[in-house]
């Protein structure tokens, strides 16, 4: 009996042994996590970080199609394909196009192409012939402002602005800006909607009319598209998903909340004295204004503009300020990036860029109701300015990993030795009346009450 009881206290030590080399894993790996989520006060948020903490969205307006409706035909074809240098995801193109341009990107020979898909690149290939054409008859020929000559103006993309119930010049606070969308407009003057807000007792509210787009006979989408954005970081690359649709001949209601998400935890150390969060890869910040921090969007900026310098050898067409190269033409986009990060598995853009420690992000949800006309589209913000959801991503301290290992020390110890015994116990007694015959009739035991009575105990009478 004495081995077999060392054997089981040795079976606990063992088990008690690996479930604290569970913890110690399970603390010091960075997907051991767990979300503190709550809501808090815009104020309070302020105080805690005053100099990035956004107190209004940046309102990016991009419309589908955005160039002028007062293009011929043949003209028109030419500006659509200038406008395929802005890159993915390509809005002149229908997705099957798409498909198409990724197929011809890829190619090996052309005998590996389907004929619908030859066909398709014959015709790319004619528009691209007009475009040099065009791009080599005049020497000061730019990309960049052709695309934006061509593009819809202020004045035919907005109808109406109110902030609360005061008027507004919408193409006084709305300022053009060239992005992956085409040319969009974004919020740039806030100075008094952010005044508006502060004196404001109660959710705030800003409406804009806007003219909708031309029908088109094609496959393309037709509307509006709105972005919100944390107003510090440079937003030119979108895709169609991130931001909330607004459909011709219709108000849409979108409801806006700012979300922060702390990740600092992720990337601190388990003794809390340094952290290793996420800074620049690039070399030299080509946003050299300072006032930037690292997000993951501005990564993926620098990411794809790294991607067309080394591999196309040339400038994206929206990169701000004086370029150092020529401008990337539409076949550099639609053959060499789209061949290149294709290639690689997207490796090159997707493995540069990790979650930063901070993010701030503005969750919306978005409602739909008739207007009674389809030559406006009328577009209703509703922000939270009172309050913001506050995620925080929290590890294991050594505090709290103690007290774990303690409890757990505690349960294992008391708990399975004590059941360990008792079953030991209970097979040991089975067995004992089984084997040895002399045990096979239980010894007789006299009832509590007689047994008390034949000691001299009497009952109490009421």
């Amino acid at each position: 009996m004495v081995c077999i009881f060392r054997v089981l206290f040795a079976l606990c030590i063992l088990s008690v042994l690996g479930n604290i080399s569970t913890l110690l894993q399970e603390a010091f790996d960075k997907e051991s996590t767990f979300i503190n989520t709550i809501n808090k006060d815009i104020e309070l948020g302020k105080e805690e970080d005053s100099e990035f903490f956004p107190e209004y969205p940046k309102i990016t307006l991009c419309r589908k199609p955005f160039y002028r409706k007062d293009l011929n035909d043949s003209f028109l074809k030419l500006v659509e394909y200038s406008f395929l240098a802005l890159g993915y995801p390509f809005i002149p193109l229908t997705p099957d196009e798409i498909s198409m341009v990724v197929d011809i990107s890829i190619k090996d020979k052309e005998n590996d192409l389907p004929s619908h898909v030859l066909k398709f690149e014959n015709h790319l290939n004619e528009l691209d012939q007009r475009f040099k054409r065009l791009r080599n008859s005049s020497e000061n020929f730019n990309l960049k402002e052709f695309v934006i000559k061509n593009s819809i103006g202020c004045e035919d993309f907005f109808l109406y602005c109110i902030a609360l119930v005061f008027p507004l010049n919408c193409c006084k606070i709305f300022q053009p800006v060239l992005t992956s969308m085409g040319l969009c407009y974004t919020l740039e003057d806030r100075s008094d909607i952010l005044g508006l807000i502060k004196k404001s007792p109660i959710e705030f509210s800003v409406i804009i009319d806007l003219v909708s787009p031309p029908h088109l006979n094609r496959e393309t989408e037709e509307g509006f598209n709105v972005f919100l954005t944390d107003p510090v970081e440079v937003s030119l690359l979108f895709q169609p998903s991130e931001g909330q649709k607004i459909v011709p001949g219709l108000l849409t209601s979108v409801n806006v909340q700012l979300v922060k998400t702390e990740r600092s935890a992720l990337y601190t150390h388990w003794n809390s004295l340094t952290d290793s969060c996420p800074k620049w890869q690039f070399g030299e910040n080509p946003f050299s204004e300072g006032s930037y921090r690292y997000s993951h969007r501005i990564c993926d900026t620098f990411s794809y503009f790294t991607t067309l310098r080394n591999a196309c050898k040339c400038e994206s067409i929206f990169f701000p300020g004086n370029p150092t190269m020529r401008y990337c033409e539409p076949r550099d986009l639609y053959i060499c990036f789209i061949g290149t990060t294709i290639a690689s598995n997207f490796s090159n853009l997707l493995d540069e860029c990790q979650q930063p420690c901070i993010t701030y992000q503005y969750k919306s949800e978005a409602s739909y109701i008739g207007l009674g006309g389809e030559n406006f589209s009328r577009l209703e913000i509703m922000y939270n300015s009172k309050q913001f959801v506050n995620h925080e991503y929290r590890t294991a301290t050594m505090s709290s990993l103690f007290s774990q290992i303690g409890g757990s020390l505690g349960l294992y110890l008391g708990a399975s030795i004590i059941t360990v015994v008792e079953i030991v116990v209970f097979v040991a007694c089975w067995l004992w009346y089984r084997v040895c015959p002399s045990r096979k009739t239980k010894i007789h035991q006299e009832p509590a009450a007689s047994h008390k009575l034949q000691k001299g105990y009497q009952p109490h009478l009421q």
